[in-house]
């Protein structure tokens, strides 16, 4: 049984989070590291306008053009990192369904004998393509 999250194969934000304004250059390692492990074209995180006095805004983006299962292994692995990444004042404002549908996929994956995404294309070990 599948399910499908965007069935357009588009562009969708898969978090959207805040930190403290001056944790900003934090993001600067994450997001050159995460560039290292997985295909840039596949993901964006972008500077969003945050309402509140010394907060920064940011969203995660997956191109969900790389197939569904791929892309909701993606985010769950972008969602992972960020919590990771102890960014000073982090706070997670959308996006934690994206972790619980990963886990979802992978009990689909192995009732159908699939291999996991995270196993076979390297969401874990650290290099994932397109």
């Amino acid at each position: 049984m599948g399910f499908a999250m965007n069935p357009s194969g588009s562009w969708q934000q898969v978090a959207l989070f805040e930190v403290s304004a001056d944790a900003t250059m934090a993001m600067e390692p994450l997001v050159a590291r995460l560039k290292s492990e997985i295909d840039p074209a596949a993901w964006l995180i972008l500077r969003t306008a945050s309402g509140l006095p010394g907060r920064a805004g940011y969203e995660a983006r997956v191109d969900f053009g790389i197939g569904e299962r791929r892309a909701i292994y993606l985010a769950s692995h972008i969602f992972a990192e960020l919590q990771r990444a102890d960014l000073p004042g982090f706070r997670l404002i959308a996006g934690r369904e994206w972790v619980e549908l990963a886990m979802a996929q992978k009990q689909v994956d192995a009732v159908s004998g699939l291999p996991g995404l995270d196993d076979s294309d390297g969401l874990a070990s650290g290099r994932v393509t397109a």
